[in-house]
């Protein structure tokens, strides 16, 4: 093999004519490989004298202004562990889901179904895993890597006498799409506090709520169009993505290329003033452009580098070249910067167009090498940078809110705020109006933090 990386493992796992003996080395390799596995010894390493553990985040570690993980990685934490049977009629602890009987107390479980790995189950797996024994592990839930894996959010634990309060922002990417966009029926779903999956499968469907409420009332299951069209089309398409994109988050085969390409194709009808921002350089479809036009985030990007000292704006967000440097000016004031912007021609459906590029650091493998390179970049992901760029700004000022109330902040996961407080300190109610209070320039947006907790370990619901 001339690789050993997780793809090429698992690429060669599924060749049919692997003898058992390299079958079996591969996958022992896959397991230690693990993500949570290395992260153990990771927290080992950097824990203080005192057991903490700190400098866990890169202050403006992204292009966009947000932070990055350092060592531990608490920001790409692994939540997966096996799957459960839980003792309803003896002890109430739980086990693995091929177990018959009950590991701790001998209660049949024949009759107990099998539920997924829960934050519920690391107190009882910590406590296995104390005998030091594999063997126990194995015989109390099955795979001991995989709940490894489901321990590790449990490690970062509140000092004594403290506790750990969490919330984070309800689909706030999505929010500040819409909002920046003015995708109006969008706004209204939001502030309607209605679950955007299945808003947007409704658009691609033509589906109406009260259809999937029923659904929901009747089966007690939300409605199959969520999973399986909602939930791509929100994660992958609000960029400007295409069939990768939908099919990073729809990996299945519930739709064809074709049929996939008819979702997208639909999403975008259905939210036009999100194409218009991206923004181009031609009118009309692509394959049948009707006339040049520099329009949206990449028109006025475009325009700025052809005019270097005008600004250029579209809606909240503005562009300007000064000094070889192309600033983006955010909604909060503050700037992106892309260093040495370039334009230059390249042909896109038989048309002559601009491409833009800019040096910057890469630090994603999959948009080429590492390093210091030049970068070429179009509306869609001019949009991505943006709109990461102002939820940051947003989760920003709540976390120097948080602080002046007495809630130190501890962790940064993502649109996830952790704080640590003395015992009986606070609420989560205040901790979540904190969390909602807006910077003037976004006084007004439907910004939600909701599905707080409070406990001695971090977790994820």
């Amino acid at each position: 093999m001339h690789s050993l990386d997780d793809e090429a493992v698992t690429a060669a796992l599924d060749n049919p004519i692997i003898p058992p003996d390299v079958k079996r080395v591969l996958e022992i390799r896959q397991l230690i490989g693990s993500a949570g596995v290395k992260k153990v010894y990771a927290m080992q390493r950097q824990a203080t004298r005192d057991d903490r553990l700190c400098n866990l985040f890169i202050y403006h570690g992204a292009r966009t202004g947000r932070d990055t993980g350092a060592d531990v990685q608490p920001q790409n934490l692994v939540k997966a562990g096996p799957k459960l049977k839980w003792c309803s009629e003896g002890c109430g602890k739980p086990s693995g889901a091929n177990s018959d009987w009950c590991p701790h107390c001998g209660t049949c479980l024949l009759d107990e179904p099998t539920k997924g790995w829960s934050w519920e189950a690391v107190d009882t797996a910590l406590e296995v895993m104390q005998s030091g024994s594999l063997d126990r592990v194995e015989e109390v839930f099955g795979n001991a890597v995989l709940t490894i894996s489901g321990c590790i959010r449990g490690l970062f634990v509140a000092a004594p006498g403290k506790d750990l309060v969490c919330s984070d922002y309800s689909s706030i990417e999505a929010v500040v799409t819409a909002v920046l966009s003015g995708e109006q029926w969008r706004i209204e779903a939001f502030n309607r506090k209605e679950d955007i999956y299945l808003v947007s499968a409704g658009r691609i469907t033509g589906r109406t709520m009260d259809e999937y409420l029923v659904y929901h009332k009747e089966t007690g299951d939300k409605h199959p169009d969520r999973q399986k069209i909602g939930k791509p089309a929100e994660l992958g398409l609000g960029f400007g993505g295409w069939l990768g994109a939908w099919r990073q988050f729809d990996s299945s085969d519930n739709f064809s290329d074709d049929e996939v390409k008819d979702n997208i194709k639909a999403w975008r009808e259905a939210s036009p003033a999100i194409v218009e921002m991206w923004g181009g350089q031609m009118r009309g479809k692509p394959w049948a452009p009707d006339r040049f036009e520099l329009f949206g985030l990449e028109g006025m990007a475009i325009a700025a580098v052809q005019n270097p000292g005008t600004m250029y704006t579209f809606r909240y967000v503005s562009y300007g070249v000064k000094d070889d440097v192309l600033y983006c000016r955010l909604p909060s004031g503050r700037y992106l910067t892309y260093h040495k912007p370039r334009l230059a021609p390249v042909v896109k459906w038989d048309q002559t167009q601009l491409q833009l590029s800019y040096e910057g650091w890469n630090s994603n493998p999959k948009m080429g090498a590492m390093g210091w390179q030049r970068i070429e970049t179009y509306g869609g992901r001019l949009m991505e940078n943006v709109v990461q760029a102002v939820a940051r700004d947003i989760m920003a000022y709540a976390n120097n809110n948080l602080e002046t109330r007495g809630y130190p902040v501890v962790l940064r996961v993502h649109d996830e705020i952790v704080c640590e407080v003395p015992e009986n300190y606070g609420s989560i109610d205040e901790f979540e109006a904190t969390m909602m209070e807006l910077p003037d320039w976004a006084k007004g947006w439907p910004v939600r933090a909701a599905g707080g907790w409070r406990a001695k370990r971090y977790r994820k619901d």
